[in-house]
């Protein structure tokens, strides 16, 4: 073999190498597109009303808050969210001031969805008995795809069941 032949070789395989690896990278960007995906993160917040000088004029309500990032691709829309007691039961929160009771998270962007501790108190005590005390509450986000988003708070339902 001349020193053409193998260079020939050489040059060849290495050619097909790359061709190789572009068509896997562009079959791995074909799905980039259409990636879904959200981050939720909760929180506990205390807010307050204050007046036009700074002063607080009312008490303190204590929050719960879950944050919803949109980390995907595409515009997502919450259809429902809730409290996640198990796959049988699920508590859902309504927001009374918005007639649709869905929220469009738009692509990088955040939502923040609150719900006061009282109000939690008061709705989970209607289902004691299918309540495992010592289980940390969790919250649940569904989208109009049907996927469902879970995170944990800090919170177990015995804080509130006792």
């Amino acid at each position: 073999m001349t020193e053409f032949e193998i260079a020939s070789i050489v040059i060849s395989s290495i050619s097909a190498t790359a061709t190789f690896c572009a068509v896997l990278v562009a079959l791995w960007q074909s799905h980039v597109p259409y990636k879904k995906k959200l981050k939720l993160k909760s929180t506990t917040i205390n807010e307050f009303g204050i007046d036009a000088f700074g002063h607080q004029v009312t008490n303190a309500i204590q929050k719960i808050q879950i944050k919803v990032l949109n980390v995907g691709h595409q515009d997502l829309e919450i259809t429902s969210w809730g409290i996640y007691v198990s796959k049988n039961l699920q508590l859902n929160i309504l927001n009374l001031n918005n007639a649709s009771s869905s929220y469009l998270v738009a692509t990088g962007k955040s939502i923040n969805l609150c719900v006061p501790l009282s109000t939690l108190a008061n709705n989970v005590i209607g289902y004691k008995d299918q309540i495992n005390d010592a289980a940390k509450i969790r919250f649940f986000v569904q989208t109009n795809y049907g996927k469902t988003y879970l995170t944990k708070t800090n919170y177990r339902f015995s804080d509130f069941l006792n």
